[in-house]
């Protein structure tokens, strides 16, 4: 059993598949580019997080030698 199809129904139809293809294609570059963006999110969110305890870690080093400098100055005097 065959299909016969007319001019006008054959471009609807083409166009359809063609318009289906195209939005099948920008939906998986939308999936990568948003994987990508929650990586690099991720990334930077790591990031900042180092950094902040560095930051953390730097100042509690500080304080632990201006505590123990403090006991040495006043064994000293």
């Amino acid at each position: 059993m065959s299909v016969v199809l007319s001019d006008k129904e054959f471009d609807v139809i083409s166009k359809f598949y063609d318009y289906a293809d195209k939005l099948y294609h920008h939906a998986d570059e939308m999936q990568l580019v948003t994987q990508y963006k929650g990586e690099k999110i991720n990334y930077l969110a790591t990031l900042r997080y180092k950094q902040l305890t560095k930051e953390i870690l730097d100042k509690k080093q500080q304080e632990s030698k201006s505590v123990r400098g403090g006991h040495l100055k006043k064994l000293v005097k």
